[in-house]
């Protein structure tokens, strides 16, 4: 791997990191929910050029050679789009182009022979992850190719081997990479990744790349964030009291005092993430049969998070909870003018310091899942 890829692979990816503003606004106002997602990546590609054989190939034909230099490398992109089965399992389809490789040979006769191969195709791939820590998540991936392998010669007139040619094959590719989710919509990875392909006279039979993505997800739970099974659990959620039924009543509240409800984030969301689940829906519709017998002023509703992860993350977190639930309201009948929505981040914490301590482990998310909650 040569010194300078680095600086190429940013050069080259400075489109990808220009999408990256609009896509965050776009995150902010997406509503839809499913699990489609699509990207753009871009980056490195290297793959070896066979001195020795066309070497080789040349003194076959009676030529020595006085000088020859070749470029084993070249920028690379590629267009995909995949589908999240769960948080653990995807499948990614797309089109790659890994640019071009090329050698000059300068023969004693001053006669010169140049080659250049170029590669691009599409690929299918099936990619399993699991969680480091918060918002970073690993990945690996493999699937197949089919590439176009072109190979053209400026003078093919000196050695028979050499002979322009297009190709195309179905061959074996994986990798493996780390990505980012900066929330629900929008992550960016960076992987390394190995693709055989077809046969040719210039270059080894497989291309290596490095590249850097961009992917935006239509609204749906954030792949990258395996959901825990400490987070499955339950919190009971506490409604308004309601008088016994005793031959004696007991009196209503008075009139102006608030009542509180305390939906379980574990019950709404899965864990960090803002859509709603099937039984966070049902707790909602509860909710609003609920809401439908009482009278009232205003509804406010406030999203809390636990103190995991940074305050700007889980401030924006709690916020996206909190209007997801007063979306649902609304779309329930709830008048729009009686109902805002506010995130608080973990400044409000149910637990206390003492009670949840040590590093960020299944058991101190647990010991943290009061703390996550939505009050009404």
């Amino acid at each position: 791997m040569k010194s300078h890829f680095i600086v190429r692979t940013l050069l080259f990816s400075y489109p990808v990191f220009l999408a990256i503003p609009s896509l965050i606004f776009a995150a902010d106002c997406t509503a839809q929910e499913n699990n489609w997602y699509v990207g753009i990546g871009a980056g490195w590609s290297n793959d070896d050029v066979k001195k020795e054989e066309i070497f080789s190939s040349l003194q076959a034909d009676g030529f020595s050679i006085s000088q020859f230099t070749s470029n084993d490398d070249d920028n690379m992109y590629k267009l995909f789009g995949g589908y999240n089965f769960n948080p653990h399992f995807a499948m990614e389809v797309g089109y790659f182009d890994h640019g071009s490789f090329d050698f000059i040979s300068t023969l004693l006769q001053t006669d010169m022979q140049e080659g250049k191969v170029s590669v691009d195709g599409y690929f299918f791939d099936f990619i399993g992850r699991w969680p480091i820590e918060h918002g970073l998540s690993a990945f690996v991936r493999g699937g197949i190719n089919n590439a176009r392998v072109e190979q053209k010669f400026a003078d093919n007139q000196f050695a028979t081997a050499f002979y322009n040619s297009s190709e195309r094959g179905a061959n074996l590719n994986y990798g493996a990479g780390v990505v980012y989710s900066f929330n629900d919509v929008f992550s960016v990875r960076a992987e390394v990744e190995r693709f055989r392909i077809e046969k040719n006279t210039i270059t080894d039979d497989r291309v290596d790349t490095f590249s850097i993505s961009v992917l935006y997800h239509f609204g749906s739970r954030r792949p990258t964030r395996a959901t825990s099974t400490n987070e499955q659990a339950i919190q009971e959620h506490t409604r308004t009291p309601t008088p016994s039924p005793e031959p004696s009543p007991l009196p209503g509240p008075e009139p102006g005092l608030p009542a509180e409800i305390t939906l379980s984030a574990s019950t709404l969301f899965d864990f960090d993430m803002a859509v709603l689940r099937d039984e966070g829906k049902q707790v909602l519709t509860e909710l609003v049969r609920d809401m439908a017998d009482l009278e009232y002023e205003v509804v406010i509703i406030t999203g809390h998070t636990d103190r995991i992860g940074t305050r700007p993350y889980n401030l924006a977190l709690s916020m996206r909870r909190a209007d997801t639930v007063r979306n649902y309201l609304l779309q329930a009948g709830i008048p729009g003018q009686n109902i805002s929505a506010r995130g608080v981040n973990s400044d409000e914490p149910v637990t206390t310091p003492r009670q949840c301590m040590g590093p960020v482990t299944d058991n101190l998310k647990a010991c943290l899942q009061p703390d996550r909650r939505v009050v009404v």
